[in-house]
């Protein structure tokens, strides 16, 4: 899901039931500013891992700025 307009409650969801084995980085980019209300507020994500047989991780991420990109966590698939 890819929620282009932004503002609080905003979710966005990446399933892959069997992904091939490797890394895979979680990264966040803040766009751009709200469709809705055409502004750019700084604020916490929350971004929660699920991963079959490990316990939900969750990491909280400051975003302050347009185009500004942060790395969350890299997963390894075994």
């Amino acid at each position: 899901m890819d929620n282009r307009n932004g503002g609080n409650g905003s979710a966005e969801n990446i399933f892959w039931e069997n992904p091939p084995k490797g890394n895979y980085d979680v990264k966040l980019v803040y766009y751009k500013e709200s469709q809705t209300t055409g502004i750019a507020e700084s604020g916490t994500c929350s971004v929660v891992v699920f991963q079959q047989g490990k316990s939900p991780q969750t990491y909280q991420v400051e975003m302050n700025n347009v185009d500004e990109t942060k790395n969350v966590v890299t997963i390894n698939i075994q």
